[in-house]
């Protein structure tokens, strides 16, 4: 089966579509479209929405990890959270300062 991570991430709403709009954009097939690649909202409130993917594998040499990586790299900072935790527990990655409104952050690291 291979290596799994989770992920999630966490968008201020206000960039949701730009958000989805850069997805499109970084894509290089044309039969791949955000509503293809981003699942369903796991959760939102008012602010935020949430995305998660669970034991996926993560890798930016697939073509939509790479589209979703380089369309958060294209926001600003403060306006999203990444988090990504492999099998093993030195495996997290995180990105960007988007409040922790959903709670998925370790307590402990």
């Amino acid at each position: 089966m291979g290596y799994c991570s989770t992920v999630a991430i966490t968008l201020d709403k206000q960039v949701q579509q730009d958000f989805e709009i850069k997805v499109v954009a970084n894509l290089f097939s044309r039969s791949l479209t955000a509503e293809s690649i981003l699942p369903e909202p796991a959760e939102e409130n008012d602010e935020s929405i949430l995305y998660t993917w669970e034991c996926v594998k993560w890798y930016r040499s697939y073509v939509e990890v790479d589209a979703i990586m380089k369309a958060l790299a294209k926001l600003k900072k403060e306006t999203f959270l990444f988090l990504r935790s492999g099998e093993e527990s030195f495996d997290y990655e995180e990105a960007g300062t988007y409040k922790d409104v959903f709670k998925l952050k370790p307590t402990t690291r």
